[in-house]
């Protein structure tokens, strides 16, 4: 019988081995999740920070998120990061970057044939063209993206899509298509009760309205951009961009003494906006070499 004492402690040994594994599986799966879990919220709070126009925040904090998703080998949520990166160069005007990462998520998004996630690839590579002011290219990727999204009926990201069609459109002096758009998108977001793009819907609004000679109803819209952006205490584009077409709104009306001082509101914001804009791309150079 000593022959098979051999084979009786190899079989307790596999079993004690299969035992210890189970054991630091299960402890490893129970770390992974917290690590997700952590990770979920760390770029929720870049999400919101990308609200607040806090975007040199976003792309340092999106940085920690790359480098903890690729840890824990959650490629959805690395290049969802970069596209939060992506998003903050364009709203920085940094468009070497914005393209960079633009094109990789594109090209991620294709190789993963999700219909979502290609959806959103096209309306961010829209959104690059359209802050370019290259409207010609912006709209095919919009108009791309929008029949994707219905199809799947994500409201918001068709809501985002109308917009930006809509703006393209004005930008473009197709006045009528712009309209058709801007009330698709207000449908959707009113539907929703979403107010994180009350700023940009207002201004867009009072564009609309100056552009159909009702510039009375322009300002109020103007009033409406600058109270919500002023609320959420942050200066972006769209802020600075309600105080400059409230500026012509008054001029239109005739009150051009309060056009004036709303017009120096305007130019000192835009000078505070540009020395703000060089320390980002300062430091945002800094940390991608770090």
């Amino acid at each position: 019988m000593n022959y098979l004492r051999p084979i009786i402690f190899l079989i307790s040994f596999i079993g004690f081995a299969q035992n210890s594994q189970d054991t630091i599986s299960k402890e490893n799966k129970a770390a992974h999740t917290v690590l997700k879990d952590s990770l979920k919220a760390m770029q929720d709070r870049a999400d919101y920070m990308l609200f607040e126009g806090k975007y040199d925040s976003v792309i340092l904090k999106s940085i920690d998120n790359i480098r903890l998703a690729e840890r824990i080998g959650d490629i959805d949520a690395a290049y969802y990061s970069r596209y939060m990166m992506g998003a903050s160069f364009i709203y920085l005007k940094d468009f070497k970057n914005a393209h960079d990462y633009a094109e990789d998520y594109l090209k991620f998004a294709e190789k993963s044939k999700d219909e979502f996630k290609i959806a959103r690839a096209y309306n961010f590579m829209g959104a690059l063209y359209l802050t370019e002011k290259k409207y010609d290219s912006a709209l095919p990727f919009f108009e791309k993206a929008l029949p994707l999204l219905l199809k799947r009926k994500d409201t918001l990201e068709a809501a985002m899509v109308y917009y930006n069609l809509s703006e393209s459109n004005l930008n473009q002096g197709n006045k009528k298509k712009a309209e058709l758009y801007f009330n698709r998108a207000k449908q959707g977001i009113d539907a929703l009760k979403y107010k994180g793009l009350t700023t940009e819907m207002s201004l867009l609004q009072g564009r609309l309205n100056l552009s159909s000679n009702n510039p009375n109803e322009a300002i109020n819209n103007f009033k409406e951009a600058i109270a919500f952006a002023q609320n959420g205490n942050y200066i972006d584009d769209n802020l600075i961009e309600s105080y400059k077409e409230y500026s012509n709104a008054l001029f239109e009306v005739g009150d051009y003494k309060e056009a004036f001082l709303v017009r120096k509101t305007f130019d000192s914001l835009t000078a505070l906006q540009f020395e703000k804009e060089k320390l980002m791309a300062i430091q945002n150079a800094a940390a991608q070499f770090s």
